[in-house]
């Protein structure tokens, strides 16, 4: 596939890092069943405020939307905890682990010469570097991700079409948007892309199928299970119609 560039643009959070993470070391506070209903809480909360922001034409730093949403999810859960451990639990986000298929998959994006990786992501710069480095199966990868892409630059959250607008202005191809294929396991960022005119394939670890019908007739370029399967999945495309 030699000739133009590819871009392949990640979601960081529940896409490369997991968000069972959180569950496990909130274990260290709660029993389990308690441990995992705040982590789940806690992440709906966390993208709801996002989508409320964004309604409202509001914005603020995600770190704080993380930290109110953290703060309702211990109120929903009845929790009584004190002020002072909520930077432990805050940390929580910035040393997520990878989910087990993100180190195949980066070694196989990195065989193909002309794929470029980017992460485009609802965090800040500083919060998006920190959860790679912190991350150990994402870290040994992090030379190999050559752009970030924040919300914070446009002041607007997924999935509105500012951020998807700005990936392609970052990576140089506002007039070539299929070429730009977002890699998420969320349903909303699939569409969001894909409304924008660019690729998609949606990560479906849990295998339950797309299911979404935000808008009905709008469907990923591709449904896989695994990470590892992308660069396979993006290249055979490019074969089957009509190469780069």
């Amino acid at each position: 596939m030699a000739g133009r560039e590819i871009v392949i643009a990640m979601d960081l959070y529940g896409s490369l890092l997991s968000p069972d993470t959180v569950a496990q070391e909130l274990e260290l506070y709660y029993e389990k069943p308690k441990a995992y209903k705040i982590s789940t809480t806690w992440r709906q909360r966390q993208l709801e405020y996002t989508w409320k922001l964004n309604s409202m034409g509001r914005f603020m730093p995600f770190p704080d939307v993380t930290k109110n949403a953290l703060l309702q999810a211990l109120a929903e859960a009845g929790s009584d905890m004190g002020s002072a451990d909520l930077p432990n639990l805050m940390n929580m986000y910035d040393s997520m682990e990878a989910w087990e298929d993100v180190n195949d998959g980066f070694r196989q994006l990195a065989g193909v010469p002309n794929f470029k990786v980017v992460i485009i992501s609802n965090g800040t710069h500083a919060m998006v570097s920190k959860g790679i480095l912190r991350s150990k199966d994402l870290a040994v990868h992090a030379d190999s991700i050559k752009e970030i892409i924040c919300a914070d630059e446009v002041q607007q959250f997924k999935p509105s079409p500012a951020i998807y607008k700005r990936l392609a202005e970052r990576v140089g191809k506002t007039d070539a948007m299929k070429d730009v294929w977002m890699v998420s396991s969320d349903t909303f960022d699939i569409t969001g892309a894909l409304c924008m005119g660019m690729s998609a394939i949606f990560l479906d670890r849990r295998n339950t199928g797309w299911i979404d019908k935000t808008i009905p007739e709008i469907e990923p370029t591709g449904v896989l299970s695994s990470l590892s399967q992308v660069a396979d999945f993006i290249s055979s495309h490019y074969k089957i119609y009509g190469g780069i």
